[in-house]
């Protein structure tokens, strides 16, 4: 886009993640290496935490180092975070840790993931205003029929959620829901990763053996 160059620092998974169940603490954040393909020109970096697929919630200490990297080369940063309302360990946000790093720090929320209206399509967005005068002139010019009532009902979600104990009853609920997966993954013996937050919860299949031909065609 724009000419830029997509550059990916993969997590490093735990030595035994295909056979054994693991704690997403046990993927980490290759600092150096994330260093190493900073340089002079790197205008933007897209951090989406709960991580998709895996499910990671990155530290504080990890988010701190890329702040800091960011700061220093005045990258811009994407915060994804879409899940921030999900997560089962203890979180902070990329814009939370310092004046600096809010400065270059533009974070991306879902009502639809939040309020579990994926449908709907509403998103949002926060930032300094000085980045985010130009995320609204693209906007208004490649964003249509917005459901405008829908966007109304999630306002008043927001302003409610607070003082009905939405929060934290959404949280338990999900929580509740993965523990009935993986409680299936143990009986089964199939090695998955514990999810720090979000909907997903990352297994592997490997040993389960499926029929070349299915019977129902």
């Amino acid at each position: 886009m724009a000419g830029g160059v997509v550059r990916y620092v993969p997590l490093s998974s735990p030595a035994d993640g295909d056979t054994a169940t693991s704690s997403l603490g046990d993927w980490t954040l290759d600092v150096d290496k994330l260093k190493s393909i900073f340089n002079s020109k790197t205008p933007m970096l897209v951090l989406n935490s709960p991580h998709n697929p895996v499910r990671k919630v990155f530290s504080t200490d990890e988010l701190s180092a890329i702040g800091k990297l960011c700061v220093e080369h005045n990258t811009i940063i994407i915060a994804d975070d879409v899940y921030d309302r999900l997560t089962y360990v203890p979180a902070k946000l990329m814009a939370t840790l310092s004046p600096e790093i809010w400065n270059l720090t533009l974070t991306v929320g879902s009502a639809g993931k939040t309020f579990y209206t994926t449908s709907w399509r509403i998103g949002f967005l926060i930032g300094p205003e000085r980045l985010v005068k130009y995320v609204a002139a693209a906007h208004m010019r490649i964003c249509y029929s917005s459901p405008n009532p829908l966007q109304e009902a999630c306002v008043l979600y927001y302003q409610l959620a607070e003082e009905m104990g939405f929060w934290e009853r959404s949280r338990d609920e999900m929580q509740g829901k993965t523990r009935r997966f993986v409680q299936v993954f143990d009986e089964l013996g199939l090695p998955y990763t514990d999810p720090q937050g979000g909907y997903f919860v990352p297994a592997n299949f490997s040993r389960l053996k499926f029929p070349a031909v299915s019977p129902l065609g």
